[in-house]
């Protein structure tokens, strides 16, 4: 019985040398995973923090993009408006500039029409004189031109300027 405690103990022993060393050979694959475990959990909060950072990148792009779109349209709103002060503009521009022009040719005219009637008035006046003077004057007619030239001649004497109307009026 000895001999056989013996044995049982020896193939205890021997069995428990191979346990551990099975043990043992399982428990290094468990380090190594466990090793690249942590390996990759860091990796993976490194690849967190990137998408987090991408994800508030992409956030602000969109606040951007949003206010840029709404600053696009205020332009555009502004724009059309002093586009059409613009035009308001330029047709007021081009009916002050007919005004004037119709202004301008009525004042001409008028004035054309002034000095007609005061060169009328002027040759009629000289006709009216020269007459006087060819066939009014007596032999003292240097005294009565005189006279008449210096404003010192009576009324009835002097020739007077006509009021000529014009035909067309």
């Amino acid at each position: 019985m000895k001999i056989k405690r013996m044995e049982l103990r020896g193939r205890i022993v021997a069995r428990t040398d191979v346990y551990n060393e099975d043990l043992r050979r399982a428990n290094e694959p468990m380090a190594s995973l466990a090793e690249q475990m942590k390996k990759h959990e860091v990796e993976l909060a490194d690849w967190a923090k990137r998408l987090l950072d991408c994800e508030s990148a992409k956030s602000l792009e969109v606040k951007c993009r949003v206010k840029l779109d709404v600053d696009w349209d205020q332009l555009q709103n502004q724009l059309k408006a002093i586009t059409k002060q613009l035009e308001s503009s330029r047709t007021r521009a081009k009916e002050s500039q007919l005004a004037f022009h119709q202004l301008k040719e009525e004042t001409t005219d008028n004035l054309n029409l002034g000095v007609e009637k005061c060169l009328r008035g002027f040759v009629m006046w000289k006709v009216q004189t020269l007459k006087w003077l060819k066939f009014g004057a007596d032999k003292s007619s240097k005294n009565v031109v005189n006279a008449a030239l210096d404003g010192t001649a009576p009324e009835s004497s002097s020739p007077r300027a006509v009021e000529m109307s014009r035909s067309s009026e």
